[in-house]
């Protein structure tokens, strides 16, 4: 046997820390966790109007409300998580265990329609939101964060962000695939328009399913699960005001937070107003079912092409041709017939590559900037503080979304009682699944051509 065979297999040990145990667990949880933070983005704002018979306009300044609440949130946790260790030395792993719980009560309350006046139903409403925005952070710092903490190897990391991808792809899916008949289960079956016959119920147990299902994934994932890459000076405390002067001086943490408000309202913008146009445009509201079963088997078809379009176009090539090419074309052909059921599912194909290309991305660049600021801030690693201020812009982006949206609805004359909504109303749902995500999408396009160089970075 040759020198070259003889070392060989340890060559291919050493070129991962990760357990298969571990990657699985992953995948799982991220499935658990995107099912249930996608089924808030895809069902809250429909449940508020036509379960919870909150007016449009007030369910759509709710979540604003809750973005306030979240600017002084989730900048404090990511600070507190930057600052403390766990007995082990870990920074951000223990939470999984500490958050999974409470995250599953306050998720499933997240979804009961108590009977009481429309001003208490406000103040619950935005009690249990707030209470769960807490415990989801808790969460959200690890599971993104152990992209990059699990390992310091470029291999492992590359492998984590790829089961991210496929773990939001799934979630993602299954929120929209399989939650809605889940409340057709749970409501007593469809009515003629194709929702559920008592939809108050359908709804509570869809939800307290997703919080239990939730809970165990990530719980899994703790105990599968390890950091590995630690501070230089894990005892160093820095203050509150020095981690928010090193990532805001960064351009390129400037220029990533900026890209996810635009993405963001391009995206939750859709996804907030398919259930409402799929039931009063094209007069069936199950027909989200096939639509996204289509983005989920698009999407996971085009994830593995991501490797090529880096070699061929750089990191921004995906976002060029995701979040910008198939933004644009989507929306454009909708326009040739808004109500055509081949056209939208066309539609959910091109939306299914755009998540593809996307969730492969841009967990791996975060990845990359927060290396470049441990090494610009004498090995501190402020990761909790990166990924919370990152997901405070896409819950801003989001928040300002689903305002857009009630209002929109509200000033169309949309009533959620209502089987059959007026020409008004039918309009300002065109605007708002059609329109303004042609022009986000244009955006986005724009701006990461001239703006997301990731590979000069």
């Amino acid at each position: 046997m040759s020198e070259e065979q003889a070392v060989k297999p340890k060559k291919q040990k050493e070129e991962t820390l990760l357990t298969f145990k571990e990657k699985i667990t992953y995948l799982i949880s991220q499935i658990g966790f995107q099912e249930a933070l996608l089924a808030i983005e895809n069902y809250m704002l429909y449940f508020y109007t036509d379960v919870l018979m909150i007016g449009a306009g007030i369910a759509g300044l709710i979540g604003t409300i809750v973005t306030v609440f979240d600017a002084i949130n989730d900048p404090l946790i990511g600070h507190y998580t930057s600052n403390h260790k766990s007995k082990k030395g870990e920074s951000i792993r223990q939470h999984l265990l500490y958050a999974a719980v409470p995250f599953a009560v306050f998720y499933a309350l997240l979804w009961f329609a108590p009977q009481m006046p429309v001003g208490l139903k406000v103040a619950y409403a935005l009690l249990v939101r707030c209470a769960l925005s807490v415990f989801k952070t808790f969460i959200s710092i690890p599971m993104v964060g152990m992209l990059h903490l699990c390992s310091p190897l470029q291999h492992d990391r590359t492998v984590m962000g790829e089961f991210n991808s496929i773990g939001c792809l799934i979630g993602y899916a299954l929120s929209v695939i399989g939650l809605y008949p889940l409340v057709l289960i749970f409501g007593g079956g469809a009515n003629s328009n194709g929702t559920a016959m008592n939809e108050r119920r359908g709804f509570l147990l869809m939800g307290i399913l997703c919080a239990v299902v939730g809970a165990v994934t990530i719980l899994l994932y703790y105990f599968s699960s390890q950091e590995r890459v630690h501070d230089e000076k894990p005892d160093e405390k820095v203050s509150f005001r020095k981690s928010f002067s090193v990532l805001f001086k960064d351009r390129h943490f400037r220029r990533i937070n900026f890209f996810v408000i635009i993405a963001n309202l391009t995206d939750a913008s859709i996804l907030a107003t398919m259930t409402y146009y799929c039931k009063y445009i094209v007069g069936n509201a199950a027909l989200i079912i096939p639509i996204f079963a289509t983005m989920l088997v698009v999407g996971g078809i085009a994830t593995p092409f991501c490797e090529k379009i880096v070699k061929k176009m750089g990191p921004k090539g995906l976002l060029i041709l995701g979040q910008g090419v198939c933004v644009i074309i989507a929306q454009t052909i909708v326009l040739l017939k808004p109500d055509s059921v081949p056209i939208l599912m066309v539609c959910g194909a091109l939306h299914g590559i755009k998540l593809g290309l996307f969730n492969t991305a841009f967990p791996l660049d975060n990845v990359a900037a927060t290396d470049k600021l441990a090494a610009q801030n004498d090995g501190k690693r402020s990761v909790g503080m990166f990924l919370m201020f990152g997901g405070l812009v896409k819950k801003f982006g989001y928040a300002l979304t689903t305002l857009f949206i009630g209002l929109g609805l509200k000033w169309g004359g949309y009533d959620g009682s209502l089987d059959v909504q007026s020409p008004g109303a039918l309009m300002a749902l065109k605007i708002l699944f059609i329109y303004i995500p042609l022009f986000f999408g244009i955006l986005c396009l724009y701006y990461s051509i001239r703006r997301m160089d990731f590979e000069k970075e």
